[in-house]
């Protein structure tokens, strides 16, 4: 999950999401597969908790991470339209995570929300806990 969460935010250099975020419709399909897996990341970690299978909740952000890490390289983004749609999967990943996992691991995601670019809440534990992905980084 770190490696993964300092991948996603050592690419966001310069992006700011309320001017630079592509919309949902317009990401390249490996980013647009990113959201997705995400998404079923958010939808299966809020059950998980509800019924304390915490376990889940690792499992589940492990094999996202795992996933994440072995199919894409965000190495060498090109500028443009491809690095602008990449970062905007990042900056999801970066801010869902950090809110999913706030509750087991509070430093790690303090740090990173700390470190994600843009206007959001103060802390992460002021955020929210994500309904689902592409509802954007409360305030």
């Amino acid at each position: 999950m770190r490696s993964t969460l300092h991948a996603a935010l050592s690419h966001l250099d310069g992006f700011d999401p309320d001017r630079d975020a592509v919309p949902p419709e317009a990401l390249l399909p490996q980013d647009a597969r990113i959201r997705e897996q995400l998404a079923e990341v958010v939808a299966r970690v809020r059950p998980a908790y509800e019924n304390g299978e915490f376990h889940e909740v690792v499992a589940a952000v492990g094999d996202f991470c795992a996933d994440v890490r072995s199919t894409e390289s965000f190495d060498s983004l090109p500028e443009g339209t491809a690095r602008r749609s990449a970062q905007t999967a990042l900056y999801e990943v970066a801010s869902t995570l950090a809110r999913l996992v706030a509750p087991l691991s509070s430093f790690t995601a303090e740090d990173v929300w700390q470190a994600l670019p843009g206007k959001k809440a103060e802390s992460v534990f002021l955020a929210g806990f994500p309904e689902s992905v592409g509802a954007g980084v409360p305030d």
